[in-house]
């Protein structure tokens, strides 16, 4: 397993709404918190645990029942989104 990765944003969840959260941002501007869907959350929990993108995968297999490819490839494209905006 990966080691945690130590990230300043926090997943939170208000009225069934799943939100990323920055909470190391001072001042102004202010970066709007990032809104994710049920599957978003539960990979961004995964990974931010420490777990790899193949264990991921499995999870989201296991819990919308899809294939192990389709679930890689949706893991590494959240990822690679959240790479892009400075996330992780």
């Amino acid at each position: 397993m990966d080691q945690k990765r130590q990230t300043g944003y926090q997943l939170r969840e208000a009225a069934g709404d799943y939100w990323l959260i920055n909470m190391e941002q001072k001042g102004l501007p202010f970066e709007k918190p990032l809104m994710l869907n049920q599957c978003g959350a539960l990979i961004w929990k995964e990974y931010s645990a420490g777990k790899a993108i193949g264990e991921i995968a499995k999870t989201l297999r296991q819990f919308y029942g899809i294939e192990l490819a389709e679930a890689e490839a949706d893991v590494k494209d959240f990822i690679g989104q959240l790479k892009v905006q400075g996330i992780v």
